[in-house]
């Protein structure tokens, strides 16, 4: 899915491009998440659903902690940042990830393709590509 498409600049919706180009967030409410950095990690936090629960637990919040992997982080990368003409830095990625999945030729088949452009070291979805985001997710990230 690739939502809140904007025409322009001046109607992009600001709050979603801190999801979009993986910076932090912190998510407030039952069942919310969030994604901090952490010595050069990201780390998932999320908070209790019950509703009920939660105003009890608000109180002295306790926040269940999970450190991605360099593979979830490099997957969250690409899903989100192929979802904005922003595109993915490709320098924010590890190089050791990058090579594991073999990203430098499957970027190559890509642009063969016409499903991305590269620009000022970010990867963009084209057209063609936006319509496969889905598969090209699948395909870069192994998943």
């Amino acid at each position: 899915e690739v939502s809140n498409f904007a025409t322009s600049a001046e109607y992009r919706c600001q709050h979603n491009l801190s999801y979009w180009l993986y910076q932090d967030y912190y998510g407030v409410g039952p069942g919310a998440h969030s994604r901090v950095s952490q010595d050069g990690h990201k780390i998932a936090l999320s908070q209790i659903c019950d509703i009920s629960k939660w105003l009890q637990w608000s109180e002295k919040p306790i926040f269940q902690e999970t450190v991605l992997s360099r593979d979830d982080e490099f997957k969250e990368v690409m899903i989100m940042g192929l979802r904005s003409k922003v595109g993915v830095d490709l320098a924010a990625i590890d190089p050791d990830t990058e090579a594991k999945h073999g990203l430098k030729n499957k970027l190559a088949k890509l642009l063969e393709n016409d499903y991305i452009d590269l620009c000022m070291g970010h990867v963009i979805l084209t057209r063609s590509g936006l319509l496969k985001l889905n598969l090209i997710i699948r395909y870069l990230t192994d998943w």
